[in-house]
């Protein structure tokens, strides 16, 4: 019978699920990288994406959630990784405004702002990627720049 903590597995599977997913996405040619760091600060790459299409925005969110939205036309998509870095492509979402800025947050929310109209709005993206739209936000004012902390 194996000792408690001898399983090497078990260490991995643990340092694995503290791994940070990273996303790499070229506009130009619509290709896209998955990789993760993990706790020790190692650089590990998962696989290549192609054919995404063109984005001017690609934001990540809670839980893996990824938000892409191309402010040309309006569309937007989402996907997720998992922490292995592995994604997987969840929907596509029509009939968006036109946002300058969108910024996702580690509560799963995504803001979205029009530098030009100082108007705005708010959407959640679930833990399996679905999008759903929570409100719209007048009056911001004009900002060049918006970031999030955790």
């Amino acid at each position: 019978m194996p000792r408690i903590g001898s399983r090497p597995d078990l260490r991995q599977m643990i340092k694995r699920a503290l791994d940070t997913p990273l996303f790499f996405y070229n506009a130009i040619n619509g290709v896209a990288t998955t990789a993760t760091i993990d706790a020790d600060g190692i650089y590990n790459y998962v696989s290549q994406i192609s054919g995404l299409g063109t984005w001017t925005h690609v934001v990540g969110s809670a839980n893996g959630t990824l938000f892409f939205y191309n402010a040309n036309i309006g569309e937007a998509a989402t996907a997720t990784l998992d922490p292995g870095g592995n994604y997987r492509y969840v929907g596509s979402i029509s009939g968006f405004g036109r946002w300058t800025h969108i910024t996702g947050t580690s509560s799963g929310s995504v803001l979205f702002y029009n530098a030009y109209t100082g108007e705005g709005a708010t959407a959640r993206i679930d833990p399996a990627g679905n999008y759903h739209f929570v409100s719209s936000i007048s009056g911001f004012g004009s900002w060049t720049h918006i970031a999030q902390t955790d």
